[in-house]
């Protein structure tokens, strides 16, 4: 699968795919943001946790989207080490959510 096209960029419909979903969510996270400060009681440290969160998922979601796009990278089980012996693969890490609780 090539990761990219003759000028070295990445397939437009993925781009174009991850720009149109990364707007929605912007808008979103803007929106819910907004409401946060027209509230009564504002709890910046709280605006700031959920905002922090959201990001770290909008990115997490270009992530994933990309890797399932052109891979991870793995390319065998079992590689040279700099030092003669060799590297064995033991699995891909499983995404973990992060929270900031």
């Amino acid at each position: 699968m090539n990761k990219t096209n003759k000028n070295g960029h990445i397939d437009e419909y993925l781009k174009e795919a991850i720009e149109k979903e990364v707007s929605k969510e912007v808008k979103k996270i803007m929106k819910e943001t907004y409401n946060s400060f027209n509230k009564e009681s504002m709890d910046f440290g709280n605006i700031e946790r959920t905002l922090r969160t959201k990001m770290l998922n909008l990115g997490g979601m270009i992530l994933e989207k990309t890797i399932k796009k052109y891979g991870t990278g793995y390319s065998k089980s079992r590689i040279k080490c700099e030092c003669g012996h060799k590297k064995e693969f033991i699995e891909v890490r499983k995404k973990k959510d992060n929270d900031i609780s």
